[in-house]
């Protein structure tokens, strides 16, 4: 039980100051510099109480126990309180805080448990997905959970410290050291027998995913602690290949539906040390290193595993990265602080591939080689923030900014062993699939007809592709962001939150990114018990999305000096039994063809623009009994400038015939036949989202609480390459993002004996997807032109109709009979239903500590305000800020929850 509304006082070190309990039995002294204090507490029927308490890192936990006392006296006692509305920013109804055993309902797989919170986050996250920060950085790799201390999920969500969008953020604060030496090691394993063999495949390989780790920490001095994680998971998953092959002796179609195991070991280890410089200084610093060994990657869906047709697809992938944190957190006076952090991260990826030319069927089967070559990455990135936080008044202001500098060093001759493509089509013989028209040439060709011949039956390959030229490519890409935050108590029911953020990167002459942001809580009416009952919450703002190294580094390749992308058309010079062995430069009949006009570039618009995000929120939050609070939210999102990659030499309309191969004679090209396939990268897309999101978060007594969330979401936007590169509106529909239906729903019980359960359970409509001719109908090369409804009456398999239960389609359409095209996205995917409940129970040993037990609950000294002298530790965005901590933390560790 707790005792509201007690007065605690704290004296000491020329301070002398009180504070009241809160409903739940809180209280918090901010803005506390280290040093020796007596905490005193007073209420009418007990005894005073006063304890000595030395202060010399970033939050002290004092709780205190009060004894009745001899005389009778009437008191109100209420019980530990559960989830709450208020009008502070950063407890947003919508937010979600795991920790402590709310932590355990989570996957112990990091790549699961990164997919658990993605979930968690919901699809608010716009066109990029969400974003997710580790200690207050983004870019290091998800630690174990035992080394999480807390995951915040889209708390305070149009706050200016962050350039992302706030529903999809997800931030994770790490494990300090302690003051006592603790640790764990821990041991999973899933083996083969546990798992069933997957439906598309006719075969079970083994399966198997050991992890085993182990954390230890504690005192180093009395001003230094430290904590080391380490984790290795050793996971054979599979890849499953489900194609259908063409035997090139028999000219039977062979069905392909094998799983392959793909080998992956996954090392980790990261140390953190915790230190306090002076009375106001403490830096915190970490360190990871990983190493990744990945086997038979390339494998999987049409691609055919080794053995079969000749297949070298498969390849093993070794990567390895570190990464350094430091974060130096100062107590400038008692109602301002600074923290400065600083990030270096490496990352480097190796492909050991061949160069053996491949063989693709279009939808059917991949074979041959898997042309990467020896490929490999190297990145660099560095990162330096400050963030300064003042209290004065009613104002909590925080500015600061952020700047970032990316290098990457990239080898990739992908493509320099050639393609050959079979797409099918309208050819001399009629309308043909691609596995016909492959089978067709096989037919052709055991009778001995030349490849010229057999092209004109329309049995030949439909496409070569080809690279050629330098494969090296460095590039530098730096950043800045800097804003300003003043949350702004204007009554004690009402707070109006005000921030702007300006945005700038290199590469691009985009100087116009500023990102204002405004939010306010309003709670209606008188407050009941010291409790608002009712939250109105809104707010709005621009985000704006960096845009990465691929459209730079493709530009400065495929600039037809650096780097040839050719493609040819129909070609001759096809054999399949030498193809494998096949060298276009030493071909006479393939050389002569690689011409300009068949050279692929790629520019940059000069008005690139970066992708912003508009996005606004309106909801109602509602206290109900029981602990339980109800959450209503409606969001519109409007995405501009997203980036498109567009054929701007694609032929007029009218002017180009698919049946006929591409050249100067085939279609009039906006820049001429000889300045080849060009691709510019645009920034004309655009998106509109619009989610109503139901929130029940409840603590329904000491043994149950629950989280739920669910979210009804209509999403349309444009796609990165146009079907139609002169009607970009015909592909506006039906967003990938488009997943009708949400829902998750996490939980903690306390059942009997000490057994502990931890549902976690996500239901989710399926993800809508395309119908296409999977043809080249316009002359750019892309082979994503789409379907058409077939005219009511029309006979099925015939001249390229194709009857289904969803609906019956033509495909031997060119642009001119494009009069009935299949919405984008026009079918929609299973939904998924996942169901995962842990149930575990804690044994102890040596002497019974439960130092959370307190008559008036526990107190936080906090060095700064309402932030933590802990840097990551203590606090991070949202947590080291004001208004931030509020939970229990060790040396450098912040608080769990939302400003109190």
């Amino acid at each position: 039980a707790v005792v509201p509304a007690a007065t605690v006082s704290l004296t000491g070190n020329g301070v002398e100051r009180s504070a009241q309990t809160q409903a739940d039995g809180s209280y918090v002294f901010q803005g506390v510099a280290p040093g020796q204090y007596t905490v005193g507490m007073s209420y009418p029927g007990f005894a005073n109480f006063e304890k000595a308490v030395a202060v010399s890192t970033g939050i002290a936990q004092v709780p205190i126990q009060l004894v009745l006392s001899t005389e009778k006296q009437e008191v109100t006692v209420a019980e530990s309180s559960g989830p709450a509305v208020s009008v502070e920013p950063d407890n947003n109804a919508t937010a979600l805080v795991l920790k402590g055993e709310d932590l355990e309902a989570l996957p112990d797989d990091p790549d699961d448990l990164s997919d658990a919170l993605q979930a968690l986050a919901g699809p608010g996250a716009g066109p990029n997905g969400g974003s997710i920060y580790i200690d207050g950085f983004t870019g290091g790799q998800l630690p174990p959970k035992e080394s999480i201390r807390e995951i915040r999920i889209n708390q305070n969500p149009f706050s200016a410290e962050f350039d992302r969008l706030g529903f999809g953020r997800i931030e994770i604060l790490t494990k300090p050291g302690t003051d006592k030496f603790r640790g764990n090691v821990r041991f999973n394993d899933s083996e083969s027998a546990f798992n069933s063999r997957n439906p598309f495949a006719s075969n079970k390989p083994y399966f198997d995913n050991r992890q085993i780790g182990a954390n230890f920490g504690g005192p180093i001095n009395k001003k230094a602690s430290f904590f080391i994680d380490f984790n290795r998971r050793d996971v054979t998953n599979n890849a499953v290949t489900y194609a259908a092959y063409l035997d090139p002796t028999t000219l039977q179609q062979v069905p392909v539906t094998t799983a392959v195991e793909t080998p992956l070991i996954n090392t980790f280890i990261a140390p953190r040390i915790d230190y306090q410089l002076t009375t106001n200084n403490t830096l915190t610093v970490r360190f990871e290193e990983r190493w990744n060994n990945q086997q038979n990657n390339g494998l999987g869906q049409y691609n055919l595993p080794p053995g079969i047709g000749g297949s070298e697809l498969a390849y093993p992938t070794l990567s390895n990265g570190q990464n350094l944190t430091a974060t130096e957190t100062t107590v400038l006076s008692p109602t301002m602080i600074n923290e400065t952090r600083f990030q270096w991260t490496r990352n480097s990826t190796a492909n050991t591939g061949n160069l053996i030319p491949q063989l693709k069927v279009a939808n059917e089967f991949v074979t041959g080689g898997n042309g990467l070559g020896n490929a490999y990455d190297l990145t660099h990135h560095y990162e330096l923030q400050n963030y300064t936080s003042i209290t004065k008044g009613t104002h909590t202001i925080r500015f600061g900014g952020r700047f970032r500098r990316n290098a990457d060093l990239n080898n990739a001759p992908q493509g320099f062993n050639g393609q050959f493509l079979f797409t099918g089509g309208d050819t001399p013989s009629g309308h043909l699939s691609a596995l016909q028209q492959y089978q067709l040439y096989l037919q052709l060709q055991s009778q001995g007809l030349s490849g010229a011949q057999i092209q004109a039956q329309g049995g030949g390959p439909s496409q070569y592709l080809l690279q050629a030229g330098i494969p090296y490519v460095s590039l530098v890409r730096w950043d800045v962001g800097p804003f300003i935050q003043d949350d702004w108590r204007l009554r004690p029911n009402l707070t109006l939150s005000l921030g702007l953020r300006y945005e700038w990167q290199n590469l691009m002459s985009d100087y116009s990114d500023v990102a204002p942001r405004i939010g306010f809580a309003w709670a209606p009416g008188s407050p009941r018990n010291g409790r608002q009952k009712t939250v109105i919450r809104g707010g709005f703002g621009i985000f704006y999305s960096r845009i990465n190294f691929v459209p730079f580094e493709r530009a400065f390749l495929n600039n037809g000096v650096n780097q040839f992308q050719y493609t040819i058309y129909n070609p001759t010079f096809f054999n399949i039994q030498s193809y494998q062995s096949f060298n276009c430069f030493t071909n006479p009949s393939c050389s002569s063809e690689l011409t300009s006009g068949q050279n692929q570039k790629f520019i940059i618009d000069p008005n690139l623009r970066v992708e912003s995000d508009n996005q606004a929120a309106i909801g109602v939050e509602r206290q109900l009994p029981r602990r339980t609070v109800l959450s209503v939210n409606y969001t519109f999102t409007r995405s501009n400038h997203l980036l498109q990659t567009v054929p701007i030499n694609t032929p007029l309309p009218g002017t180009y015939n698919p049946n006929l191969p591409k050249g100067p004679d085939n279609g009039v090209f906006p820049y001429g036949y000889a300045a080849g396939n060009l691709f510019e990268y645009e920034s004309g897309g655009f998106l509109r989202q619009h989610m109503v999101m139901f929130n029940v978060n409840t603590q329904f007594n000491r043994r149950v609480s629950m989280f739920a969330n669910y979210t009804l979401n209509f999403a349309k936007d444009l796609p990165t390459i146009p079907s139609d590169p002169y009607d970009f509106m015909l592909d506006y529909g039906r967003s990938n993002l488009d997943r009708r239906h949400n829902l998750q729903l996490v939980g903690s019980i306390v059942g009997p004996e000490g057994l502990h359960f931890a549902p976690f359970i996500t239901i989710r409509s399926g993800a809508p997807y395309d119908v296409l001719l999977g043809q080249d109908i316009f002359g750019d090369t892309e082979f994503n032109a789409r379907a058409a409804f077939a005219p009511s009456g029309a006979a099925c398999n015939v001249n390229g109709v194709v009857c289904t239960q969803f609906g019956n389609f033509a495909t031997n359409i060119n642009p001119a009979q494009l009069t009935n095209p299949v919405p984008r996205n026009y079918l929609r995917m299973a939904g998924m239903i996942s169901v995962n409940m842990r149930v575990y129970r804690v044994f102890g040993f040596g002497p019974s500590r439960n130092p959370n037990r307190a008559a008036a609950g526990g107190g936080n000294f906090q060095g700064g305000p309402g932030g933590g002298f802990g840097g990551p530790g203590g606090g991070g965005p949202g947590g080291g800020g004001p208004g931030g901590g509020g939970g229990c933390g060790g040396f450098g560790g912040g608080g769990g929850g939302g400003g109190r």
